[in-house]
């Protein structure tokens, strides 16, 4: 057999070895998000409140609503949150939050911060946006996320907080090494035509 035909022959069953491996963990519905509410603290420096904080200390918080592969989830199921610093350097949460339900866990692992807004004073307010992945058992995408913590609705020394997720639309590495090994196949094919 002509090398060039083993070195194609090679690559599209590498291709399909891919495709294959992209196959068996499905992106989340792209119509999917989720809120959540709670208790959370500012962290950081005196005078501490949302306009100074650095982090963000999570206290009780449940599941609110959700549509698309969230739509099944029991109204207020507790959710955990784990505690993360944003400045000076920011430190990737893996994950930020997570529950299960059913035998089945649900998670988001933040893993950048794109906004970032902060309100001192007595009524003290932060908004964060940024992005990671949300997953469903071995599901998972690329997700977008907003936080907004603020001291106007303060509870028992903490004050409450809103999130909100939802997929954002972000081609997976398999299918770009798919398309990948597609071109340099045909290249490999025109080449082998060009030359007799």
């Amino acid at each position: 057999m002509n090398p060039k035909k083993i070195v194609l022959a090679t690559l599209v069953g590498g291709a399909c070895w891919v495709a294959a491996g992209a196959a068996s963990a499905a992106p989340l519905d792209a119509n999917s998000s989720i809120s959540f509410a709670g208790q959370a603290r500012p962290l950081g420096p005196a005078p501490l409140n949302w306009g100074t904080a650095t982090g963000i200390d999570f206290g009780a918080a449940v599941f609110i609503d959700g549509t698309g592969d969230y739509a099944a989830v029991p109204f207020l199921t507790p959710v955990t949150f784990t505690d993360f610093t944003f400045a000076p350097v920011f430190a990737p949460a893996t994950p930020l939050w997570s529950f299960t339900v059913s035998g089945t866990t649900y998670m988001f692992s933040l893993t950048q911060i794109d906004s970032l807004s902060q309100t001192g004073g007595s009524l003290s307010s932060l908004n964060l946006s940024g992005r990671g992945t949300l997953a469903i058992g071995a599901n998972s995408s690329a997700g977008t996320f907003i936080f907004t913590g603020n001291s106007a609705t303060a509870t028992n020394g903490g004050t409450t907080f809103s999130f909100s997720g939802s997929n954002a639309a972000v081609p997976l590495p398999g299918t770009v090494a798919l398309l990948g090994l597609g071109l340099v196949g045909l290249a490999a094919l025109r080449r082998d035509r060009a030359a007799a």
